[in-house]
């Protein structure tokens, strides 16, 4: 027979703005079916994240505001991480990583406070790092119970940077529910009468954080491309900035970028 408690899961992400990695953590937080997991978000202590633990929490979700353990010789930081986890006791922790070298030392710092099992799931392509950041990622990538990434890109990575396995990583890409037309139509049309949006002056939205090794401007550059050919101003809505950037949305036209305000509620 099943046992009908449920799993305590963990999910940490140390995202500093809110983007596509965010917003992976929010589906799976709110949308785990309640009987069978009991879950909890550790989320970075910036500021660019506390819109999002404000929504988790209205949605009943617990959330911890935990600083990354940035380095080795951080051993309040590390001794504090290991206390939260020996105190909580996880069945298991799911890390989301933002970055390739993000939370590389808490996969050993939850081992240590006795974690059962840890999932590691990448969320980005990222060059090579030192030495030793690369021996604490292999370490990582190998003991995890699962490994997944968003793409088969993202894998390639894993496989040259860091010998892993390519049988070990099972990709499981993002997704999106099909958007009810009739039910979202007098939100959309207020949002395209905020931003001025008509026939003749469309809006591209890029509900995402632009990451510097993941190519996100070239989409931008073909818009612009396209507005110039037909000689149209086109508006550019992009709801997170470079990473480990301010979290203020920019809003950009064929003319440049401005400034501007898009809540990132208004794209989950």
């Amino acid at each position: 027979m099943r046992d009908a408690t449920p799993i305590k899961l963990l999910l940490v992400e140390s995202g500093r703005a809110v983007g596509g990695t965010e917003r992976v953590v929010w589906e799976l937080a709110t949308r785990l079916p309640e009987a069978r997991f009991d879950v909890r978000v550790w989320l970075s202590d910036d500021p660019g994240v506390d819109e999002l633990a404000a929504a988790l929490e209205q949605a009943d979700v617990g959330v911890d505001r935990v600083a990354e353990v940035e380095s080795r010789w951080d051993w309040k930081g590390m001794f504090a991480t290991w206390s939260k986890l020996r105190a909580l006791k996880p069945d298991l922790v799911h890390i989301h990583h933002v970055w390739p070298a993000a939370d590389r030392y808490l996969s050993m710092v939850a081992r240590a406070a006795g974690v059962s099992h840890v999932v590691v799931t990448e969320h980005i392509m990222g060059e090579s790092h030192s030495r030793g950041q690369r021996a604490l990622k292999r370490d990582e990538l190998k003991n995890a119970d699962a490994v997944t990434a968003v793409t088969g890109a993202i894998v390639d990575t894993l496989v040259r940077d860091y010998g892993i396995e390519r049988s070990l990583v099972r990709v499981i890409p993002n997704g999106a529910d099909l958007p009810d037309e009739e039910r979202e139509a007098p939100l959309a049309r207020r949002w395209r009468e905020r931003f001025l949006a008509s026939p003749l002056k469309p809006l591209w939205v890029v509900a995402g954080r632009l990451e510097a090794l993941a190519s996100a401007s070239a989409p931008i550059t073909r818009v612009s491309s396209f507005a110039r050919r037909l000689r149209i101003s086109v508006r550019i809505i992009i709801t997170g900035l470079l990473h480990r950037h301010s979290a203020t949305p920019r809003s950009c036209d064929s003319r440049g970028p401005r400034r501007g305000h898009l809540p990132w509620q208004a794209v989950l």
